[in-house]
């Protein structure tokens, strides 16, 4: 009688734990079986390498708000139009929320204020019209821009006196290019020193080979990650490494591969990972909470082949999804 009822016992005590742990996975893991939240993101020339760090950072966020993500396929946008039709496009397809990178500060007008709220909007570095109808990540472009500067000065012996300089720039009308391209050419010795400014827009680059063959420089900086890998190629087509010294903004493993092999001079990055984090929270909180978000990534790097596997530098170079 006695073993019969402690077997009632512990059968009793089993059931119990079983409904315990039951009624934990089902409280723990509930919202994991609602259907996800969707996401897109919307980049021009998603695929180029430039975006990896961003991915990783957008990708983490995206696991640990529990979202799904969609990375859009796109060519390089050659006009507004291109990404607007785009970010229609994915509006009305069911997005539960939309991150986008805007080529330009204004022309969004019309499609914002149509949208009116019902799909959350983030931008990526740049403001536009109306402000009060999305949230907004970017980084400290001013200082990228002084960054630059401080960098070519101390590259070149603390003067710029007989420097030839070219600038590449594109997507000119954006707030990120502006606020770089101003803080450079504040400085008055670099603007001196500066021969030409070549913008490659969209698709259009052609003029690039030819502006700097015809007036060759000393130096090219480039405002942006995809104006390095540009530069990049210029150098190494024209057999040009070890003559011209490439100053770049902005994260691509293209740049990484040949600021190792020597051809990049020095770049100037950002906490792209974080950045691409933050846009993701602040996309999830727009739909939890409602309102808009606004971060800045301050973090400024200053790297060169010299101290490109110093410790300091490993996260922003080489980011790891946890």
């Amino acid at each position: 009688m006695q073993n019969r009822r402690s077997q009632y016992i512990w059968l009793w005590v089993i059931i119990l734990l079983l409904i315990l742990g039951v009624s934990a996975y089902m409280i723990l893991f509930a919202d994991r079986k609602r259907d996800p939240v969707r996401l897109s993101v919307i980049l021009s020339d998603s695929g180029n390498d430039c975006y990896t760090a961003v991915k990783q950072g957008m990708d983490q966020a995206a696991f640990d708000n529990d979202m799904e993500i969609t990375y859009v396929n796109t060519d390089r946008f050659g006009s507004i139009t291109d990404e607007l039709n785009i970010l229609k496009r994915e509006a009305e397809s069911g997005a539960n929320a939309i991150i986008f990178e805007p080529v330009a500060s204004d022309g969004y007008e019309e499609f914002l204020s149509a949208n009116s709220g019902s799909c959350p909007m983030v931008l990526l570095d740049s403001d536009v019209i109306p402000e009060d109808r999305y949230s907004k990540v970017d980084e400290d472009n001013k200082a990228v821009g002084e960054c630059l500067y401080e960098a070519v000065l101390s590259g070149n012996g603390g003067s710029l006196e007989g420097l030839k300089i070219g600038m590449i720039t594109a997507y000119t009308g954006q707030e990120a290019v502006k606020e770089r391209t101003e803080a450079l050419l504040s400085h008055k010795d670099l603007k001196d020193a500066v021969s030409c400014i070549i913008n490659i827009d969209g698709k259009d680059e052609a003029g690039l080979y030819g502006t700097l063959n015809s007036d060759p420089v000393d130096v090219i900086i480039a405002m942006g990650s995809y104006e390095t890998q540009k530069a990049i190629d210029y150098i190494t087509d024209n057999g040009l490494e070890g003559t011209v010294k490439l100053y770049g903004a902005g994260y691509s493993e293209k740049s990484i591969h040949f600021m190792d092999m020597g051809v990049v001079t020095f770049l100037c990055l950002t906490n792209e990972f974080n950045k691409g984090y933050l846009s993701v929270e602040a996309a999830y909180s727009q739909l939890k909470h409602g309102g808009i978000v606004r971060k800045t990534v301050n973090e400024v790097f200053a790297v060169n082949r010299e101290n490109m596997y110093d410790e300091e530098f490993q996260k922003v170079l080489f980011p790891v999804v946890q």
